[in-house]
């Protein structure tokens, strides 16, 4: 993940599950805390956000899949809070 403006990471943290539903697996471009460009190709997506914001700083970041949250999750099942 790259550097964003500083509003993006918690806001795509804050969102992971709603990230996962909707992108699992995409690279994410977010300005401002706002998804503005996703796919399967991270060059592409950067471009796509450079292009609809060429002055923002752009957080690009990647929706883990549902199976890889599973995966997560049960790894830290026996683990205490």
């Amino acid at each position: 993940m790259t550097a964003g403006d500083g509003r993006s990471y918690p806001s795509f943290t804050a969102r992971s599950v709603f990230m996962v539903s909707w992108f699992g697996g995409q690279y994410i471009a977010m300005v401002d805390g706002r998804v503005v460009a996703h796919g399967r190709d991270e060059k592409k997506v950067h471009d796509r956000a450079r292009h609809v914001h060429p002055k923002g700083r752009i957080f690009l970041g990647q929706a883990p899949t549902r199976q890889a949250m599973v995966q997560f999750l049960n790894s830290n099942a026996g683990l205490p809070c």
